[in-house]
């Protein structure tokens, strides 16, 4: 039989020793989980938007805002944004197309700059139900890197640092955590210090 192509790793994949320093806490900032996560967000984001845009003519944020509306049911333009999370200056912007294709109906009418509840046409439940399947099955393509233990694993640590996150959306909130303002405080009085002396 053949012999298969090693995989290759990620520029992202750490390796060796590098492995082992990983979660300490000198990580450069280029490999800071935070980093990885936005590099990866946005990678997905722009294999969705290929998807999305050359089967359906649709934007991602248009796709998201019709999967909130039909998973959630009809929404305020805060509410849609609250589900989606994006800014609610983004709604106006990302649902009027969809309004003047008529995949979504306002209490208001287009027309107006306040569009009231949005809520789901005919039309736009037969787009979500042909876009849905084939972004299931994205989503089945993107797992089957992992058996099933380790993609509920993934799925866990995705719902736990979503918890953390929450815990401290803001500095305000992560500065009243004694195990970040703590230290962080420490380099602020030495930079102080230092500062001080030099000048």
């Amino acid at each position: 039989m053949p012999k298969t192509a090693p995989a290759q790793k990620s520029k992202d994949e750490p390796s060796g020793d590098d492995a082992a320093e990983f979660t300490a806490a000198n990580v450069e900032p280029a490999n800071h989980l935070a980093v990885r996560i936005d590099r990866l967000s946005r990678a997905i984001d722009r294999q969705t938007r290929d998807i999305v845009g050359r089967m359906f003519d649709l934007t991602s944020l248009e796709w998201r805002c019709l999967a909130a509306l039909y998973l959630h049911g009809p929404q305020t333009g805060l509410q849609l944004a609250e589900n989606v999370y994006i800014a609610a200056s983004q709604v106006s912007r990302t649902v009027r197309p969809l309004i003047e294709r008529g995949l979504i109906a306002s209490e208001r009418g287009s027309a107006k700059r306040s569009f009231g509840r949005l809520l789901l046409t005919p039309e736009g439940i037969g787009e979500y139900e042909q876009v849905r399947p084939i972004m299931q099955e994205r989503n089945r393509w993107l797992t089957s890197a992992f058996n099933r233990d380790e993609a509920q694993l993934l799925y866990r640590l995705i719902a736990a640092l979503r918890e953390r996150v929450d815990a401290a959306p803001d500095l305000r909130a992560l500065l009243e955590h004694e195990e970040f303002s703590e230290p962080v405080n420490r380099r602020r009085r030495n930079a102080r210090r230092r500062k001080s002396r030099a000048a």
